[in-house]
Formats: C-alpha cells, sequence, structure tokens
C-alpha cells in the first residue's frame, strides 16, 4: 500500500537527517561545484560580451538574459540548498522560505521562456530570413526578454500570496517550494511544458531547413555562422532538459 504524501515526506526529513557525515560532505561539496561553475561560466559570457562590441548585438540579449538567470540562481538560491543539505533543516525562516521559492521558481521559468525566445530567434533567422529583421528588432527583444521575467513573477507572486498557496522547506529538492492546489494544476502544467513543444518545434523546422539545404554550398557559406549558433543553443537546450 502506498505511503500517503505526510509519510513520504517525513521518510524524506528522516533520510536527510540520518546521513552519514561522508555522505553530507560529499553531497555539500558536489552541490558546491554544481553552483559555482556555472557562475564562473556565466560571467566570462557577460565580460565577453562586455569586453567585444561585435556581440553586444540585440540577438545576444536573450544570452545575456539567460546569463544572468544562471547567475542569479547560483547567487541567491543555491547557498541556500548548501546550507539545507548540510544541516539536514531550513534555518531561515519563513520569510526567506516564501522569498526563496518565489526566486526559484521565477529564474527556472524565466531560463526556460528566455530559451524559447531564442528558439523562435533562430527560427526565424534560418527559416524565415524574409521576417527575421521586420519581427527581431531591439526594441521587440527588450521586450520580450524583460516578459520572460515579468510574466513568472507575476505567477509566483498570485501562487504564493493571492492563491494562498502552502511554501514549505521540501528535503527532497533541498529547498523551498510552493505546493499547487489540483485546481491549479492544469493552468501550471500549460504555463511550464508549452514551452518545451514550441522549441521542440523550432528546433526540428531548422534541423529539417538545414538538412534540405546541406547540397547548396552557397547557402551553407552565407549562413554558416547562423547554422554554427543554431546547433550550439540546440545543445543547450536539450543539455537544460535533461538536467
Amino acid at each position: 500500500m502506498p505511503q500517503r504524501p505526510d509519510e513520504d515526506e517525513l521518510a524524506l526529513w528522516q533520510q536527510l537527517q540520518s546521513r552519514h557525515v561522508a555522505i553530507v560532505v560529499f553531497e555539500s561539496f558536489l552541490f558546491i561545484f554544481v553552483m559555482v561553475l556555472p557562475l564562473f561560466g556565466n560571467l566570462l559570457v557577460c565580460y565577453a560580451v562586455y569586453r567585444n562590441p561585435r556581440l553586444r548585438c540585440p540577438s545576444n540579449y536573450y544570452i545575456i538574459s539567460l546569463a544572468m538567470t544562471d547567475i542569479l540562481q547560483a547567487l541567491c538560491t543555491m547557498p541556500l540548498s548548501v546550507v539545507f543539505l548540510s544541516t539536514g533543516h531550513w534555518p531561515f525562516g519563513k520569510g526567506l522560505c516564501y522569498s526563496s521559492a518565489i526566486t526559484k521558481f521565477v529564474l527556472t521559468k524565466a531560463s526556460i521562456y528566455t530559451m524559447t525566445l531564442m528558439a523562435l530567434n533562430r527560427y526565424y533567422k534560418i527559416v524565415k530570413p524574409s521576417k527575421y529583421q521586420a519581427l527581431f528588432k531591439k526594441k521587440f527583444i527588450v521586450v520580450t526578454a524583460v516578459l520572460a521575467y515579468a510574466i513568472p513573477i507575476f505567477v509566483a507572486l498570485v501562487s504564493a500570496f493571492a492563491l494562498d498557496q502552502a511554501t514549505k522547506p521540501n528535503p527532497g529538492y533541498a529547498l523551498c517550494t510552493t505546493q499547487i492546489r489540483p485546481r491549479f494544476l492544469v493552468i501550471i502544467t500549460i504555463l511550464m511544458f508549452s514551452p518545451y513543444i514550441i522549441i521542440g518545434f523550432c528546433y526540428w523546422k531548422i534541423h529539417k531547413t538545414i538538412k534540405m539545404h546541406n547540397a547548396n554550398m552557397s547557402w551553407k557559406t552565407s549562413n554558416v555562422q547562423d547554422v554554427k549558433i543554431s546547433k550550439t543553443l540546440g545543445v543547450t537546450v536539450i543539455a537544460f532538459v535533461c538536467l
């Protein structure tokens, strides 16, 4: 007979608090490594853009926005998880629990929404180049990059406060999470998974277009940089989804 959710949670708390010291040290250092590596990697991305004027084109704003979500997660939420893992409990109080849950949700969703915008950017650049310049102007890129943060901020604040969703430490994730009530699951599911459908469609069409034009040397030569960027971004998105 399956355990009830409260029993499952209790079992997770017991496992977290009864770990051997060696396991605590290993998990803590592993999490610190996972925190520090993307922090420095994304700081290098921002530094490269700062130092190289050629990289400051509007289409790269999405890349900077994505790097900022990773930097903010490494600075704002992941250190709290390290302490959570190390001590086996949440020592920061209810206020920080709420704010960290909101911050984590916002930054995670902002990442995937920004990746969606990057996929659409590559889609129009490769598949529909005639419409690219008319659509992806600087103002449009800035507005959509801001909306990638604004939408999850609105959803998180409404979920946590207006809808009075329960927010508490989650031993399974070593952070605070907001418990979604069943009647809101459909809306949250759409917000969470629709970007993956868009991304999958965009890179599928990009792959088909590149494959179709592979025999055309003039097309390959004139679009070699865009093709390389699209492939790199595609691999990045796949890695993000797998992790």
